[in-house]
Protein backbone atom coordinates (compact mmCIF):
# COMPACT_ATOMS: atom_id res chain seq x y z
CA UNK A 1 0.00 0.00 0.00
CA UNK A 2 1.43 3.34 -1.11
CA UNK A 3 1.01 6.16 1.36
CA UNK A 4 -0.39 9.62 0.76
CA UNK A 5 1.11 13.03 1.00
CA UNK A 6 0.73 13.43 4.82
CA UNK A 7 0.04 16.75 6.60
CA UNK A 8 -1.11 18.25 3.20
CA UNK A 9 -4.94 19.59 4.15
CA UNK A 10 -3.33 21.11 7.42
CA UNK A 11 -0.79 23.14 5.38
CA UNK A 12 -3.74 24.52 3.26
CA UNK A 13 -5.34 25.46 6.31
CA UNK A 14 -2.40 27.27 7.73
CA UNK A 15 -1.56 29.17 4.81
CA UNK A 16 -5.85 29.90 4.33
CA UNK A 17 -5.74 31.13 7.96
CA UNK A 18 -2.70 33.47 6.95
CA UNK A 19 -4.36 34.99 4.16
CA UNK A 20 -7.48 35.48 6.29
CA UNK A 21 -5.30 37.38 9.04
CA UNK A 22 -3.85 39.38 6.63
CA UNK A 23 -7.25 40.44 4.89
CA UNK A 24 -8.75 41.52 8.76
CA UNK A 25 -5.34 43.51 9.53
CA UNK A 26 -6.09 45.47 6.28
CA UNK A 27 -9.40 46.17 6.99
CA UNK A 28 -8.30 47.39 10.62
CA UNK A 29 -6.13 49.63 9.05
CA UNK A 30 -8.44 50.99 6.70
CA UNK A 31 -10.82 51.05 9.74
CA UNK A 32 -8.30 53.23 11.53
CA UNK A 33 -7.54 55.54 8.74
CA UNK A 34 -11.55 56.22 7.90
CA UNK A 35 -11.80 57.11 12.13
CA UNK A 36 -9.04 60.07 12.12
CA UNK A 37 -10.15 61.01 8.47
CA UNK A 38 -13.30 61.37 10.00
CA UNK A 39 -12.65 63.24 12.64
CA UNK A 40 -9.81 65.60 10.82
CA UNK A 41 -13.15 66.56 8.72
CA UNK A 42 -15.06 67.46 11.82
CA UNK A 43 -12.65 69.60 12.80
CA UNK A 44 -12.27 71.23 9.61
CA UNK A 45 -16.25 71.97 9.59
CA UNK A 46 -15.91 73.16 13.02
CA UNK A 47 -13.33 75.73 12.29
CA UNK A 48 -15.22 77.09 9.44
CA UNK A 49 -18.18 77.07 12.01
CA UNK A 50 -16.47 79.23 14.29
CA UNK A 51 -14.91 81.46 11.92
CA UNK A 52 -18.41 81.93 9.85
CA UNK A 53 -19.89 82.87 13.28
CA UNK A 54 -17.17 85.91 14.76
CA UNK A 55 -17.48 87.38 11.16
CA UNK A 56 -21.07 87.38 11.79
CA UNK A 57 -20.73 88.75 15.18
CA UNK A 58 -18.19 91.69 14.23
CA UNK A 59 -20.87 92.10 11.58
CA UNK A 60 -23.33 92.60 13.87
CA UNK A 61 -21.31 94.37 16.36
CA UNK A 62 -19.42 97.15 13.95
CA UNK A 63 -19.25 100.09 16.57
CA UNK A 64 -16.93 97.58 18.34
CA UNK A 65 -14.87 96.16 15.80
CA UNK A 66 -11.39 97.40 16.29
CA UNK A 67 -11.99 95.32 19.85
CA UNK A 68 -11.75 92.10 17.64
CA UNK A 69 -8.02 93.15 16.84
CA UNK A 70 -6.56 89.75 18.29
CA UNK A 71 -2.88 88.67 17.53
CA UNK A 72 -2.12 90.77 15.03
CA UNK A 73 0.96 91.64 15.36
CA UNK A 74 2.14 87.35 16.21
CA UNK A 75 2.48 84.90 13.67
CA UNK A 76 -0.77 82.45 12.69
CA UNK A 77 -0.28 79.46 13.82
CA UNK A 78 1.99 79.87 17.03
CA UNK A 79 1.62 79.39 20.29
CA UNK A 80 0.75 82.01 22.71
CA UNK A 81 0.08 83.77 25.71
CA UNK A 82 -2.32 86.61 24.67
CA UNK A 83 -5.71 86.60 26.30
CA UNK A 84 -8.55 89.00 24.49
CA UNK A 85 -9.50 91.77 26.42
CA UNK A 86 -12.88 92.13 24.41
CA UNK A 87 -15.68 90.01 26.33
CA UNK A 88 -17.36 89.02 22.98
CA UNK A 89 -14.37 87.61 21.49
CA UNK A 90 -13.29 86.10 24.84
CA UNK A 91 -16.56 84.28 24.86
CA UNK A 92 -16.07 82.80 21.33
CA UNK A 93 -12.72 82.07 22.21
CA UNK A 94 -13.90 79.75 25.18
CA UNK A 95 -16.45 78.13 23.04
CA UNK A 96 -13.53 77.60 20.39
CA UNK A 97 -11.08 76.01 22.81
CA UNK A 98 -14.36 73.87 23.90
CA UNK A 99 -14.60 72.24 19.91
CA UNK A 100 -11.25 72.12 18.53
CA UNK A 101 -8.19 70.02 20.17
CA UNK A 102 -5.05 71.89 21.07
CA UNK A 103 -6.35 75.30 21.66
CA UNK A 104 -6.61 77.29 25.63
CA UNK A 105 -8.82 80.46 25.95
CA UNK A 106 -6.38 80.86 28.93
CA UNK A 107 -2.89 82.34 28.87
CA UNK A 108 -0.65 79.14 28.39
CA UNK A 109 1.03 78.90 25.60
CA UNK A 110 -1.29 76.79 23.73
CA UNK A 111 -2.36 77.42 20.01
CA UNK A 112 -4.58 80.84 19.44
CA UNK A 113 -6.74 82.18 16.53
CA UNK A 114 -5.80 85.12 14.90
CA UNK A 115 -7.87 88.09 13.63
CA UNK A 116 -6.52 90.73 11.77
CA UNK A 117 -8.53 93.82 10.73
CA UNK A 118 -7.53 95.90 7.55
CA UNK A 119 -9.34 99.41 8.27
CA UNK A 120 -7.44 101.08 4.78
CA UNK A 121 -10.68 101.25 3.15
CA UNK A 122 -12.44 104.29 4.47
CA UNK A 123 -16.20 102.52 3.62
CA UNK A 124 -15.08 98.75 5.05
CA UNK A 125 -12.70 96.95 6.97
CA UNK A 126 -11.30 93.59 5.40
CA UNK A 127 -11.06 90.95 8.42
CA UNK A 128 -8.88 87.81 8.29
CA UNK A 129 -10.03 85.08 10.73
CA UNK A 130 -7.27 82.69 11.10
CA UNK A 131 -8.09 79.39 13.23
CA UNK A 132 -5.36 76.99 14.38
CA UNK A 133 -5.84 73.30 15.59
CA UNK A 134 -3.27 70.62 16.18
CA UNK A 135 -4.28 66.52 16.99
CA UNK A 136 -3.17 65.06 20.01
CA UNK A 137 -0.36 62.82 18.02
CA UNK A 138 0.52 65.60 15.16
CA UNK A 139 3.75 67.36 14.58
CA UNK A 140 2.35 70.39 12.20
CA UNK A 141 -0.69 72.46 13.39
CA UNK A 142 -4.05 72.37 11.06
CA UNK A 143 -5.81 76.06 9.61
CA UNK A 144 -8.92 77.27 8.66
CA UNK A 145 -8.56 81.16 7.04
CA UNK A 146 -11.44 82.95 6.36
CA UNK A 147 -11.36 86.38 4.68
CA UNK A 148 -14.43 89.00 4.79
CA UNK A 149 -15.30 92.46 4.08
CA UNK A 150 -17.62 94.66 6.68
CA UNK A 151 -18.95 97.50 5.48
CA UNK A 152 -18.97 100.42 8.16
Amino acid sequence: MKAGPAGFVLIEALIALAVFAFGLLGLIGLQAISIRNSADAKHRADAAYFANQLVSQMWVDKANLANYAYRSTDTACNASTAVPTYDALNNWLRDLATSLPGITSDSTGSLKPQILLDTAPVTSTAVTVTICWRQNNEAAAHSHVVRAQINN
